[in-house]
């Protein structure tokens, strides 16, 4: 059996192609009755050769059931991923600090996304390892003699200001509800409690897409 591993190894199958042809010649040979085999001039081969043959087919089912498990589990994750991702961005950005949202806000509401910052400051530094923030690969920098700062080019990452494209429209609704909701309140204690969560949640609205401007729209 030398020469399945000489014509392996100077084709160079691709392992996604060899396992499933390996396990379908192996599995041909394992299980076809005698009569098709006679017809294809095969029997003797696998007779002097069944134990390889039989293992071969065992091994290959083997690795082709855990492949698929791996496949299946990568493609789950990714799509979990996908689909948990803008809810974990905004939940990430709501907790930041006011000094680190307003550079998420700066640089939302400039073109492009991006905008120049000092690269001494250590929010942005935080922000770019934590990858809210990309500065690309190669830029040419000075230092300032007068403050020691680093302008350098950022912009956000994609999946922060699609997470915040995505937002915007269900938080105008939740705010819509949530007035509602106080307007037809009648218990003082509870009424407050909706205006308090309405005027939080505006706050925060008005922060991220209007740069603390009041939206009078």
């Amino acid at each position: 059996m030398e020469w399945v591993s000489k014509v392996i190894g100077v084709i160079k199958i691709p392992l996604k192609i060899l396992l499933p042809a390996l396990w379908l010649f192996s599995g041909v040979l394992t299980l076809l009755n005698d009569n098709t085999l006679t017809m294809l001039n095969l029997l003797e081969w696998k007779n002097q050769n069944g134990f390889v043959f039989g293992l071969m087919f065992s091994i290959t089912s083997c690795l082709l059931v855990v492949y698929f498990a791996y496949y299946v589990k990568e493609k789950l994750s990714n799509f979990i991923l996908k689909f948990t991702l803008k809810r974990k961005t905004m939940k990430r950005i709501f907790k930041m600090n006011d000094a680190e949202m307003s550079v998420i806000v700066l640089l939302y509401n400039s073109p492009g996304y991006s905008g120049t910052l000092n690269y001494n400051e250590p929010i942005i530094q935080w922000l770019l390892a934590r990858n809210f923030i990309f500065s690309g690969r190669q830029q040419r920098v000075t230092m300032s003699v007068f403050d020691n700062a680093i302008p350098l080019r950022v912009t956000l990452q994609p999946f922060v200001y699609q997470a915040l494209d995505y937002y915007k429209p269900k938080i105008e609704k939740k705010i819509y509800k949530l007035e509602s909701k106080a307007n037809k309140e009648k218990d003082p204690k509870k009424k407050s409690n909706i205006v308090e969560q309405m005027e939080n949640m505006k706050d925060y609205f008005n922060t991220i897409y209007y740069r603390g401007e009041t939206n009078n729209d």
